[in-house]
């Protein structure tokens, strides 16, 4: 006798049928299916697509949505002068803690109109880091949002397709007095 072997003994082993289509591998059902479980419902194969998909959408997407990302200040009313001495009125971006009646330095276009500042190195920098962090982190919240949608949807429509088959089969298998 062989050490985790059952024999099996003659008498047992006449009673023993392979069900027919058996004989060489896998049932036909089984075959069908990439991971060859019979008992994975459709809904089962559907949600590892859809959660498949969505790790690919943010893989892909992931460097686009860090480089689409844009950025503000606000704004107030103020009065400059122009180069060529013209008092102009305008909308200028301030920073937060700015009094009214205080004094800012303005860049400004050859015609008087309000220009950014030129950025620092250092400021592009961290900017640029911030703003493709905060873009694949927001995308990865979405993604993670229509994953558990997706994920809710499907439950729900197997828990109605299990109740459907319970009413019908539970009856076969129980007996109420």
């Amino acid at each position: 006798m062989v050490p985790g072997r059952r024999d099996v003994r003659p008498e047992q082993q006449a009673r023993t049928k392979v069900p027919a289509g058996r004989e060489g591998g896998p049932c036909p059902p089984c075959s069908a299916a990439p991971d060859r479980n019979p008992l994975r419902r459709p809904s089962d194969r559907l949600e590892s697509a859809a959660l498949a998909l969505l790790v690919i959408v943010f893989l892909a997407a992931a460097p686009f949505a860090a480089l689409a990302t844009a950025y503000g200040d606000p704004q107030a009313q103020a009065r400059w002068t122009a180069h060529n001495g013209k008092l102009v009125t305008g909308e200028i971006f301030v920073p937060l803690d700015t009094t009214v009646g205080s004094t800012q330095q303005l860049w400004t276009t050859a015609n008087g109109q309000p220009s950014t500042p030129p950025l620092e190195d250092s400021q592009v920098t961290g900017q640029a880091y911030f703003d493709e962090g905060f873009a694949v982190f927001a995308l990865a919240i979405l993604l993670t949002i229509t994953g558990l949608i997706t994920r809710w949807t499907l439950d729900k429509h197997r828990m109605t397709a299990w109740d459907t088959e319970w009413r019908t089969a539970g009856p076969h298998w129980t007996t109420r007095a």
